[in-house]
């Protein structure tokens, strides 16, 4: 299962979000750039070409592009080809992986396939992507919060759906660990109760923050926290938002608390960590 593996540690922005139609669709790949694009075949199969190997994309399929490839993409069955497509733009290492059995159930970063044939979480995928079509069409809206959450909700699905394969073979726990990191993931912008968390997964809160503490170290709480204060830093370094924006962004309206979580995790003053300073660990 040829996939794409991802690592980064900056939110997305939206280079370009549109819907496409063309009767004789032909695309070459190939630039030199950082990002990569999420494509909805709605309409008019493609044969995509890559180092010697074919791939035909079902209409209702989902692909994954990265435009550094040597891609080639034509319609397939001579009929008029249209799809959505978001350019994804952001520093990220990427690496081709042709078989997942190559990856690490512990990796980092996001694991996503090259090609997903059409099911039934692909149409969950197409609605995220026609919102961030509508939602990106004025430009001051192109980069909100809301747009890149909703683009590494798409990624989460997408890395769910590669490393089933992995996980049907591994732990109970190890799955359980990449689940609730989802859920946290894809909630950042409002309050993470365990309780929600539980129910959502059908668990006991006990359990679930005795498995996650047993893999990662740390207890559910604690891993939420480290991840607010992560994308409060950020927001206040990539997109110029006040401390108390990037708190309330992230569901912390007590600003004081907040204050006080980002130093007890950064060890500087969100004032001194935009200064450049780091507490060495």
């Amino acid at each position: 299962m040829l996939g794409l593996h991802l690592n980064f540690d900056e939110y997305p922005k939206i280079g370009f979000a549109h819907h496409f139609h063309m009767d004789n669709y032909r695309q070459v790949y190939g630039e030199q750039m950082n990002g990569f694009e999420i494509v909805y075949t709605k309409t008019g199969g493609i044969t995509a070409k890559l180092y010697g190997k074919e791939y035909l994309i079902e209409p209702g399929s989902v692909m994954v592009l990265l435009r550094n490839l040597p891609i080639e993409l034509v319609s397939a069955d001579g009929t008029p080809q249209t799809h959505c497509t978001v350019q994804v733009l952001m520093n990220c290492e990427k690496e081709l992986v042709e078989d997942y059995e190559n990856i690490d159930i512990n990796t980092d970063g996001i694991v996503v396939p090259f090609i997903v044939p059409p099911c039934s979480e692909n149409e969950k995928i197409k609605k995220e992507l026609y919102s961030i079509i509508s939602n990106a069409a004025g430009s001051a809206n192109r980069n909100s919060l809301s747009i890149s959450l909703s683009v590494l909700s798409i990624l989460s699905k997408l890395d769910c759906i590669y490393r089933q394969k992995i996980y049907g073979k591994k732990s109970a726990s190890s799955l359980l660990e990449y689940k609730i990191k989802r859920y946290i993931a894809e909630h950042m912008d409002s309050d993470i109760p365990l309780s929600e968390i539980a129910q959502y997964l059908g668990k006991s809160p006990n359990y679930l923050n005795s498995v996650f503490k047993s893999v990662v170290g740390m207890g559910i709480h604690q891993y939420i926290n480290c991840e607010k204060v992560r994308m409060i830093c950020e927001l206040m370094e990539n997109l110029q938002m006040s401390f108390k924006e990037a708190c309330e962004n992230v569901a912390i309206y007590d600003v004081s608390y907040g204050y006080r979580l980002f130093k007890k995790q950064t060890g500087v003053t969100p004032k001194a960590y935009l200064a450049g300073e780091r507490m060495n660990k």
